[in-house]
């Protein structure tokens, strides 16, 4: 599923641009990945410690806040966070960082490859990444660093199991992104 916003506003309208390219070209690979938005990275308990957590917010029902967590390894799925600040370009220009995550079951991925596709999967990602109108990005890998932005690690056996075969985590990081605040889709 893609979980996408009513009418995306600003970075909000950048990212949705660029997660239906991304939904749309995976799913055509035959990835069978989800799509998440702008996520937050919000305070949580994990195993009695605090921890901060990216969740991506999916409404209110029944007057209860729907904050879910992304960090698990079931499942093919991606989802943006954004820096802390928006730095002015010109009047109503703004850029900041964008990092796209993706959390990957290589064997769902790509069944027909006998060896870790980790590459094949970050060729194809990046592949479609590139054309999504971000400014130059990096490539992270190994989980203690894909996962330095949150506050997860430690004794959690099953955050520290998503990047153990069959499941990988990576992430792509622009340098800059800029965003009408703005410009609006429906």
């Amino acid at each position: 599923m893609n979980y996408l916003k009513d009418k995306a506003v600003g970075v909000d309208h950048l990212i949705q641009k660029a997660q239906v390219q991304i939904y749309d070209y995976l799913n055509s690979l035959g990835y069978d990945i989800d799509g998440y938005g702008k996520c937050y990275i919000t305070e949580d308990e994990v195993n009695g410690k605090k921890a901060f957590i990216p969740k991506f917010y999916k409404g209110t029902i029944a007057d209860r806040v729907q904050n879910v967590s992304v960090l698990f390894a079931e499942g093919n799925k991606f989802f943006f966070t954004v820096g802390k600040n928006y730095n002015s370009v010109s009047k109503f220009l703004y850029e900041t960082d964008i990092s796209i995550y993706f959390i990957v079951d290589l064997n769902k991925a790509k069944p027909s490859v006998n060896h870790r596709a980790d590459s094949e999967v970050h060729k194809d990602c990046y592949d479609i990444v590139s054309r999504c109108g971000f400014g130059d990005f990096d490539i992270e890998l190994e989980i203690r660093n894909v996962l330095s932005d949150f506050k997860v690690l430690g004794n959690n056996s099953a955050i520290d199991t998503i990047d153990i075969q069959p499941y990988h985590i990576f992430k792509f990081k622009t340098k800059s992104s800029k965003f009408d605040i703005r410009k609006t889709c429906n």
